[in-house]
């Protein structure tokens, strides 16, 4: 089930970039026309962002999720990390995973543990190839039981427009 989706900046919604990803390098850029987040090879594109963190924590606490996974759909080679940063551990690598990036989606399984299920969840692209990435999501490989959406809307402490965004 899908949990979360990567989301990317819209002109006429919000175009600051920064909210969204962080780039090492000017060189990659964000193709407002076809949608698509162009990474140069050798840019590290981090997705540690306002909209695209995944917060475990809340999850956790209104539903019953099992597992997570990343899928992230695109083209190019390249590494992916995935990171959680935690007041228990601090910053912690989670996986490192070289991927040939698929427009159909590659997975990465996260954890399958509920009880490694927590902290603030992202991760980074770094690009061996020139790259192009469209689209993601967290997801969950069970069917949580609790109404996640109106959870989501009701308890957790985000504006409207970070609803709208990871949900459309």
């Amino acid at each position: 089930m899908n949990l979360q989706n990567i989301v990317f900046p819209k002109i006429g919604i919000c175009t600051e970039e920064d909210l969204y990803f962080k780039k090492l390098r000017n060189d990659s850029f964000y193709d407002y026309e076809n949608g698509t987040l162009n990474v140069v090879a050798g840019d590290i594109i981090r997705f540690d962002s306002y909209f695209n963190v995944f917060l475990a924590d809340r999850w956790k606490k209104y539903t019953n999720i099992s597992s997570l996974a990343l899928k992230v759909r695109g083209s190019g080679r390249g590494t992916i990390k995935v990171f959680r940063y935690s007041s228990f551990n601090g910053m912690e690598l989670l996986k490192s995973c070289d991927v040939d990036l698929e427009t159909s989606g590659t997975d990465i399984s996260i954890f399958s543990n509920p009880e490694e299920i927590y902290g603030i969840i992202f991760f980074e692209y770094n690009a061996q190839i020139t790259s192009n990435i469209v689209s993601g999501e967290f997801y969950c490989l069970d069917n949580p039981v609790n109404d996640i959406y109106e959870c989501m809307a009701d308890k957790l402490i985000c504006d409207g427009v970070t609803i709208l965004a990871r949900y459309n």
